[in-house]
């Protein structure tokens, strides 16, 4: 379950969201219908300006029709004599006077919000100056703005009715996403630790999402290839006793593996769920990391997966003929967007070899990015006519584990954790068998390495 810490910071944030939503919303329906209202007394103006040219249309017209548009009409000459008014109260002083003439003898038209000194009441104003008989006159339309608040509160209040549902939408369905998603992420913790105590047959399914479905589909596959190894190992003592070592050595490593970016996919969708002061670039480089976890695990699944094909001997290869410097130069650049501060050179002369792309593709990547691993100086790579070689001037390999390097899950230094599953010497030396070639290595520790790819036995 989610705390109640969470849920509490959710409503706050939600909360804000919703009456910032509601300031903004309310001011933008005020500026939205006085802009129409501006339209329409604009229109009025041009259908009273007309009526009042016609030589028939009289004061009586004219306070008829301002009670069907519901507006006060007031006429003025430029000296500032009333011409003609729907409205019967006594005006006082000289209205050119007023803020809305001044504003239109400088602008040809104006608008203008106040208070009436005679009424007491909160006018919305349109003047405009118009010509009758070659003579120039002020018409000014008023609005009383009881009816514009009273439109605008009604407005408002459909608009708050929808909002509010909408917000106790979203806030239901990202509560339910979110103890969904820690419902899944348990649930694969769990049986992660299920794979670490070494119970019997671990199963695990999900159906949340595209993502969870393939994680746990391979996870159980990854499991019941262990259990399957570890009954036929049973029968022989020896072979027993390996089986155990490997199967804590891949169940180690998977858990780790797996578990960090897990962590870090969990603990930065947290914290972007709980904290809603986060500006968008703290935003951007949380999601970030997001995004690269998960292409990790994808990442790691993958290997996982080509190194089971390889185990079974269920990998066929497609070979076509290609140009060895094109595919190393494509590599090098991949690698660049991980080390854009390493420098790898590439020496010799171009060949063409026929080989399946996408392994070999595989091989010369992960032969290239061990050497930056294990290096800080630049990386070599040689191309000949008979072989591909990757010089490093790293840590270098002792002789006693040269042997060994190449054997599935094996690692060097088994307490430096690299993000690595002790994969892809094994995936390298399996893909080159196949092609027909093979893998020469020559260290020294402290001097560096060297991997080759001989293309001729």
């Amino acid at each position: 379950m989610l705390s109640q810490i969470y849920l509490k910071k959710l409503l706050i944030l939600f909360s804000i969201l919703f009456f910032s939503s509601m300031v903004i919303i309310y001011f933008w329906l005020k500026s939205f219908y006085t802009n129409e209202l501006t339209q329409s007394l604009q229109k009025d103006a041009k259908l009273i300006t007309l009526l009042l040219k016609q030589s028939n249309f009289n004061s009586h017209k004219l306070s008829q029709l301002g009670k069907e548009l519901n507006i006060d009409i007031t006429l003025l000459d430029t000296n500032g004599n009333i011409v003609a008014s729907t409205n019967a109260m006594q005006f006082q002083g000289n209205l050119l006077n007023q803020p809305e003439f001044i504003l239109a003898k400088e602008h040809n038209q104006s608008t203008f919000i106040r208070t009436s000194k005679i009424s007491h009441k909160k006018f919305f104003y349109f003047v405009k100056q118009i010509t009758l008989q070659n003579k120039k006159y002020y018409l000014r339309l008023a609005k009383s703005f009881e009816t514009i608040n009273h439109y605008i509160i009604t407005l408002f209040l459909e608009l708050l009715a929808i909002v509010i549902l909408f917000f106790l939408l979203t806030l239901y369905f990202l509560y339910k996403i979110g103890l969904d998603i820690e419902y899944e992420v348990q649930k694969i913790t769990t049986f992660l630790k299920d794979l670490t105590k070494k119970k019997k047959d671990p199963f695990i399914t999900s159906n949340y999402s595209k993502e969870f479905k393939q994680i746990t589909k391979m996870l159980t596959k990854v499991a019941k290839i262990i259990n399957k190894r570890q009954k036929i190992m049973q029968k022989y003592t020896k072979k027993l006793e390996k089986s155990n070592r490997q199967k804590e050595s891949i169940i180690s490593a998977i858990s780790h593996e797996f578990k960090n970016p897990l962590a870090v996919i969990s603990g930065y969708a947290q914290t972007l769920l709980e904290n809603e002061n986060l500006d968008k670039a703290l935003q951007k480089r949380f999601l970030q990391k997001i995004y690269d976890s998960s292409n990790k695990l994808n990442n790691l699944l993958n290997t996982l997966r080509l190194s089971i094909t390889l185990d079974d001997n269920k990998r066929n290869i497609n070979k076509s003929s290609i140009s060895l410097l094109k595919l190393t130069q494509n590599v090098i650049a991949s690698l660049q967007e991980s080390f854009p501060n390493r420098t790898i050179i590439i020496q010799g002369e171009d060949i063409n070899i026929e080989v399946d792309k996408n392994l070999f593709e595989i091989v010369i990547k992960n032969l290239i990015e061990n050497a930056l691993k294990y290096s800080n100086d630049e990386v070599i790579v040689y191309l000949k006519k008979d072989k591909i070689s990757i010089v490093d001037k790293g840590i270098g390999i002792a002789d006693d584990k040269i042997d060994k390097i190449t054997k599935k899950f094996y690692r060097i230094n088994k307490n430096v954790w690299n993000n690595s599953l002790g994969l892809g010497l094994y995936i390298v030396e399996n893909i080159i068998k196949l092609h027909g070639f093979k893998l020469e290595i020559q260290s020294q520790e402290d001097k560096g390495s060297i991997f080759s790819v001989v293309f001729t036995n």
